[in-house]
């Protein structure tokens, strides 16, 4: 496996990682109460996380090669779970009341965070990888 290909790989797999922790960690909080992202749409994002892991072990186990086709689950995998996050993260900061002139209402957790950062790196480094390997498919 070219040294090139190495980073981006380890990336796009801690990316997986923290897609997987942050889906299962709290995605709303409310004064000293949380709600786990399961109870929200954390279980799309925990399936694309597992399967975007799946798709980058074979990359890791075996070596990047032309012939490996599953290169381009990554990307997919990391902009669904960005719409998914983000649309999460909208609808938790749109649920705030007004009360004597303050917005009381929930905030986002750590684990929606999470999963949002680690969904825009999967985005990044597995297009980066993606367009590596069809760069190397060519030559």
């Amino acid at each position: 496996m070219p040294a090139h290909f190495r980073p981006n790989l380890i990336a796009a797999a801690l990316s997986c990682v923290g897609i997987i922790i942050g889906s299962i960690g709290p995605w709303t909080s409310f004064l000293a109460l949380g709600s786990s992202g399961i109870g929200e749409c954390g279980v799309i994002t925990l399936i694309l996380g597992i399967g975007a892991a799946f798709a980058l072990t074979p990359l890791l186990s075996r070596g990047v090669t032309p012939q490996v086709k599953n290169h381009c689950i990554g990307p997919l995998a990391g902009i669904a779970v960005l719409i998914v996050a983000v649309g999460n993260a909208a609808c938790i900061l749109q649920r705030g009341t007004e009360i004597a002139g303050k917005i009381i209402g929930p905030s986002v957790g750590w684990g929606l965070w999470l999963v949002v950062i680690s969904a825009l790196v999967l985005c990044i480094t597995s297009s980066t990888l993606a367009q590596l390997i069809r760069a190397q498919a060519t030559t």
